[in-house]
């Protein structure tokens, strides 16, 4: 006997018809299900369904991946208004050490001035081109290559004549 996957859906219609009277044998046939299933599912229904599991974090990115610029920002403005670690940390669905991370080193999420056409990617991005990884398209590392090749002088701030 080839048996249906238990859903929700099949619970709760065999509680249904079992609620309406109909003899336990006839739904385990009808549905193609053995007597003790069918049984154990009448017994067990919970029209609500299952409690799903609890989770303590929603995980909003991956361990090590890069912090979004405007998660940035929100982490700065809820310690400034006095939120501890981890309640940052269960807000924003981050890891505790990402978010010092962020905040220890300086240059780690820094927000950078867009200049026109700019925008910030929205996930993990990597440029088609060069295989860079992108945190404002287009590729700055692309731009500044072009640059160079048509000749234009390209420094460093401390370079600067």
């Amino acid at each position: 006997m080839k048996r249906p996957p238990i859903t929700k859906a099949l619970c709760r219609e065999v509680a249904e018809e079992a609620a309406s009277g109909q003899p336990i044998d006839a739904i385990a046939a009808r549905h193609r299900l053995t007597h003790f299933v069918t049984e154990a599912i009448v017994r067990n229904h919970d029209p609500a369904g299952p409690e799903p599991p609890p989770r303590k974090h929603a995980r909003a990115n991956a361990p090590g991946e890069p912090i979004d610029p405007s998660d940035l920002g929100r982490i700065r403005r809820m310690f400034a208004a006095g939120h501890s670690l981890a309640e940052v940390a269960d807000e924003l669905g981050m890891r505790q050490k990402d978010i010092r991370r962020a905040l220890e080193r300086p240059h780690f999420g820094a927000i950078l001035n867009l200049r026109k056409g700019e925008r910030y990617v929205t996930g993990p991005t990597r440029c088609p081109i060069c295989d860079a990884p992108l945190t404002i398209v287009p590729c700055r590392a692309c731009r500044i290559r072009e640059l160079i090749q048509s000749g234009a002088r390209v420094w460093l701030d401390h370079d600067k004549p």
